[in-house]
């Protein structure tokens, strides 16, 4: 993983207060398993798309990981939230 520990530590801490605001990892999990989220039927890889919504809503808004598209790009970014992220089913 080319990512910075540091970088990661910090996305993981915001990702899972993120979910916890949420109403807890569970309740997100069943949540995007189910389709309740925007524009379910849309979704080819529904793991991805869970990934990339807890970035984008957890992550992004905060300054201390800007700069990670310095040195990453959004494969390199995936991967770290792919071993972040519960995993999800679909089972819609």
């Amino acid at each position: 993983m080319k990512m910075k520990q540091e970088h990661f530590d910090e996305i993981k801490r915001l990702i899972e207060n993120h979910i916890e605001t949420e109403g807890g990892t569970a309740a997100m999990v069943k949540r995007y398993e189910t389709g309740d989220f925007d524009r379910p039927l849309a979704v080819k890889d529904l793991q991805t798309r869970f990934c990339w919504d807890m970035f984008y809503r957890g992550v992004m808004s905060r300054t201390s990981v800007r700069g990670l598209y310095t040195y990453l790009d959004d494969s390199h970014i995936l991967t770290a939230l792919k071993r972040i992220c519960p995993k999800v089913t679909r089972r819609y």
